[in-house]
């Protein structure tokens, strides 16, 4: 997984992505003061942690910059075990299923599905809809940009084509595997240290029930899938870059 050279990609700065966290705040906020209700507040948790792999993508590329493997090697672990938080955000649609009964008349479709004229109304199940929408596109696009940059990063670790294929396809499968074991199992990024035999006790008792090791195995293969196409058709049109390492490039430029 090379980078690419001499394409004509667009340029994603890190500036847009903080525009696109100050609008889903904004969104969120309007949807709080409307309905006076704060269940979704935890998307503004699950956005934070989604971020933090390109915290640390960030340093990574300090430290590949400055050629320190041995901090490179460990901001990479880092990041893959935080990684998964980032596709992680779209199973929050999950949550629209709290919906038992949504009124919708004055749509026309009310016959149509079925639905009941009483409940909640149709405006708040749209609105909710489409703002775990904005939060799972935008978390899933800080985690491409993330994964572009270690990319980049892990170029300095590796010298062979077939090694860093290797580490992009196995990095997506373990995401794909955390994203079940965060959804499912309820685990968090962090207990990988806090309680690492009680993840191994858990993983191990996946292969002794068959209808959990069917669900792993179809969500880890499922997102680690969508993670591979996303990212291949998101690395032909567009390139990330930390806004720092930008101006870094600019005044290269002009020597």
């Amino acid at each position: 997984m090379k980078t690419k050279k001499g394409l004509n990609r667009k340029i994603i700065q890190s500036e847009t992505l903080i525009i696109g966290v100050l609008l889903a705040l904004v969104i969120l906020s309007l949807r709080m003061v409307l309905t006076d209700d704060y269940y979704f507040f935890f998307l503004i948790w699950n956005l934070f942690l989604a971020f933090v792999p390109l915290f640390f993508a960030f340093a990574a590329a300090t430290a590949a910059t400055n050629k320190k493997k041995l901090r490179l090697f460990f901001l990479i672990l880092c990041w893959l075990f935080f990684f998964p938080n980032a596709p992680y955000v779209i199973t929050d649609f999950l949550h629209l299923m709290f919906y038992e009964d949504v009124d919708f008349v004055g749509t026309g479709l009310s016959n149509l599905y079925g639905v009941a004229t009483s409940g909640s109304p149709n405006w708040i199940f749209w609105y909710d809809l489409f703002m775990i929408g904005f939060y799972s596109a935008l978390s899933w696009l800080a985690g491409l940009c993330s994964l572009q940059s270690i990319l980049k990063s892990h170029l300095l670790l590796v010298d062979k084509s077939w090694k860093q294929l290797t580490f992009f396809l196995c990095s997506l499968g373990l995401s794909g595997f955390g994203i079940f074991l965060g959804r499912f199992l309820r685990f968090n990024s962090w207990d990988v240290i806090a309680q690492p035999f009680v993840i191994l006790q858990s993983v191990l008792s996946i292969f002794t029930n068959d209808f959990l090791l069917y669900l792993a195995f179809v969500v880890s293969a499922g997102f680690a899938l969508l993670l591979i196409a996303t990212f291949v058709l998101f690395d032909a049109q567009f390139e990330f870059r930390f806004a720092e390492f930008g101006k870094i490039e600019k005044g290269r430029g002009k020597k």
